[in-house]
């Protein structure tokens, strides 16, 4: 669930990816509400991302609300019902249009793999959750040691408009055993997020 904002009276962009074992889940209904009021259900795309780009502030008061925004899908096909909420924030009327860098989901927990046998990749969506165009300058990782590698850098260097996403992949192929982190970090001119990579290398 990303997190979500915009000026009072205006609208904002909510975004939040659904998977099913480390994977996006396709055609699937996600149901988003603001501070407890449902406003629509948007269907999820190839990459298990569901968005509703103009979502109404009207009626709610400028501020942060930490649990203000919050998706829900009912369950189906083997995948079970599930729910995610995340931070609101409501700025003044004729605030200054910024942009506002947000990454779903925060931690990349990618499980066992099978040391030179086998790899899992997993994707990261960047929306700007801002009100101007955002520009990812670099996605960088760190302490990989040759276990995670960057799969697509389809998100550095280009504009992202405001309430619009784009995804990029990580790719964890062990090459000992044992418990193996990093760290991922992605810059912009709408801030910087900082996320821990963990997998497990099987002999």
């Amino acid at each position: 669930m990303a997190p979500a904002s915009g000026p009072t009276g205006g609208t904002a962009s909510l975004s939040a990816t659904l998977t099913a074992d480390g994977v996006g889940a396709t055609g699937k209904t996600v149901s988003f509400s603001l501070n407890g009021h449902s406003v629509g259900s948007a269907t999820t795309n190839a990459a298990g991302v569901a968005t509703i780009p103009n979502a109404s502030l009207v009626g709610i008061n400028p501020g942060t609300y930490p649990n203000g925004v919050s998706a829900s899908f009912a369950g189906d096909g083997g995948i079970p019902a599930a729910n995610a909420t995340s931070v609101l924030t409501v700025s003044a009327a004729g605030s200054a249009p910024a942009p506002k860098l947000s990454v779903d989901p925060l931690k990349g927990k990618f499980g066992s793999v099978a040391v030179s046998r086998g790899s899992k990749t997993k994707k990261f969506t960047i929306t700007n959750a801002g009100t101007s165009a955002l520009k990812v300058s670099k996605i960088k990782l760190k302490g990989a040691k040759g276990n995670y590698r960057l799969k697509a850098k389809s998100c550095t260097g280009v504009s992202i408009a405001a309430g619009a996403s784009c995804t990029f992949k990580v790719v964890f192929d062990p090459k000992q055993a044992g418990a193996l982190g990093a760290k991922l970090k992605i810059t912009s001119d709408g801030g910087i997020a900082k996320l821990k990579l963990k997998g497990k290398g099987l002999s």
